[in-house]
């Protein structure tokens, strides 16, 4: 009887671990998709620059409200892929460092530098 409890509760419990553990990790992919869209949306000008054409009739809006924003949503997805560790799928490990390296030079950006915050 222990014998076949354990046979049944043993793969459950690493079923559950392992679930737990994937779900718990950021979808990179996702995370990074949205990323690109919402740094286009903020960017349009540099997006059209890198060959996004319908970035083409959109401008710039730097007010004081949409780069709080901004800085707060770069501080968000930084958080949230400080929790893919390596040891996982590589190219999710490498997206999540660079996009988080990314999101630092956005925040260094408009916190510290504010090259742009008078256009």
């Amino acid at each position: 009887m222990l014998m076949s409890l354990k046979t049944v509760f043993l793969p459950l419990l690493f079923f559950l671990a392992f679930n737990i553990t994937v779900c718990a990790a950021p979808n990179v992919q996702q995370i990074s998709d949205t990323y690109v869209q919402r740094w286009i949306d903020f960017y349009p000008s540099e997006a059209f620059t890198y060959g996004h054409k319908a970035a083409a009739w959109e401008f710039e809006n730097f007010t004081a409200r949409r780069v709080s924003k901004w800085l707060k949503y770069n501080e968000e997805v930084y958080e949230e892929l400080k929790q893919v560790k390596p040891g996982g799928d590589v190219d999710a490990v490498i997206n999540a460092r660079v996009l988080r390296r990314q999101c630092l030079m956005e925040m260094e950006r408009w916190q510290y530098d504010r090259v742009l915050a008078n256009q």
